[in-house]
């Protein structure tokens, strides 16, 4: 009986610190300024302690590195000249005026910028590719909004409307002809939309809240292009050019929905002295999506929704709860993912699931 196969070893870490701070001044008793400060430093390395066996049975086939010969390569001698060593570090800010037009509502504007530290995909050094590395990214964000306490403080209510670019953006290319997964930069990425959201006690045993968001989101990088369709069996939309590749330049977010809405619906009634009858349910609708960052009708969704239903009994005075729960109770078929290689398949949500719970708190 011989050995079995050798599995792919990696040592992936990271080390980051930070220092941060942050005040707020009364300009006037309805006019605040807040102002925040933060430095982050961040390092990751990325080795290969032990190559599996594809590298084994076909590595050797494959020009060495300089410095190293077929007889010790691999494992011994290590293509990625022993280790990926990166680092990086950022100061970050943000700065909020804060306006209460009178003591249930107020008006805000807020200036942000933001970091996010390089990224290492390794996972393709099982499959006799080298991993890929994408530099930093950094975000500045504009974003003004609205808070009130309205219906004699039964209803609250929250809007706001942003926009902001991020340098650098960070993506990750999935699937393809190779079945790679690798991170790489585009030049920015933008997005412009709104949130909103409610919450309105209808009475002293009805409560909804209710939210809704739109994202108009786009990639900015004329020359970024990626492979599409590895398994050639889907259509992609865009013209491709002589090396079949796709640009992505103009391009949404990838996986980020249009619009979205929430609904929640709780109803409770006592029942006693320290118990309490309730029914929940919850509702969330996803918009247009497009999961991969190129076009094509077999990798987008859109009016997905799910709904789930709770109704138990809560006793308030001893902290434990019973109930019948469901999820997904219309039991929908919704795409979560998908795999653009050698077919096409998507990740799909949980059937309708129905069961009891019990909770005690103490």
């Amino acid at each position: 009986m011989g050995n079995p196969p050798q599995n792919t070893i990696i040592k992936h870490t990271n080390d980051a610190w930070a220092l941060f701070g942050q005040g707020s001044y009364d300009v006037s008793d309805q006019f605040t300024l807040s102002a925040g400060l933060r430095y982050t430093d961040d390092k990751r390395d990325f080795r290969v302690l032990q190559y599996g066996q594809l590298w084994l049975d076909i590595g050797p086939e494959f020009q060495p590195p300089v410095g190293c010969t077929p007889v010790d390569y691999p494992p011994f001698c290590d293509p990625l000249d022993e280790k990926i060593d990166v680092s990086a570090d950022k100061v970050s800010w943000d700065v909020t005026a804060d306006y209460a037009i009178n003591d249930s509502s107020n008006i805000y504007a807020r200036v942000a910028s933001g970091f996010r530290a390089q990224s290492i995909q390794g996972r393709d050094v099982a499959f006799l590719e080298y991993p890929t590395v994408a530099d930093p990214e950094t975000i500045i964000s504009y974003e003004l909004g609205y808070k009130a306490d309205l219906v004699d403080d039964r209803l609250r209510l929250n809007a706001s409307v942003f926009y902001y670019n991020v340098n650098d953006m960070q993506l990750s290319i999935i699937g393809g002809a190779t079945n790679s997964n690798q991170v790489i930069n585009a030049d920015k990425g933008t997005a412009t939309g709104f949130e909103l959201d409610l919450q309105w006690l209808i009475n002293d045993n009805f409560m909804a809240t209710f939210g809704a968001a739109y994202n108009d989101t786009e990639i900015k990088d004329d020359g970024l292009s990626v492979v599409p369709c590895g398994s050639t069996l889907c259509e992609a939309w865009q013209w491709r050019d002589e090396n079949g590749q796709v640009s992505i330049d103009g391009n949404p977010f990838p996986r980020t929905p249009k619009t979205n809405y929430s609904l929640t619906l709780r109803y409770g009634t006592p029942v006693g002295d320290d118990g309490e009858f309730f029914v929940f349910t919850d509702w969330v609708y996803y918009g247009k999506i497009q999961m991969a960052l190129y076009y094509t009708p077999e990798f987008e969704t859109n009016n997905q929704f799910e709904g789930g239903l709770k109704v138990g009994y809560r006793n308030t005075r001893n902290n434990w709860e019973v109930a019948l729960f469901g999820r997904n109770i219309t039991d929908e078929d919704n795409v979560k993912g998908y795999v653009d290689f050698s077919n096409n398949t998507g990740f799909v949500n949980e059937p309708a699931i129905w069961g009891i719970e019990g909770t005690y708190n103490f």
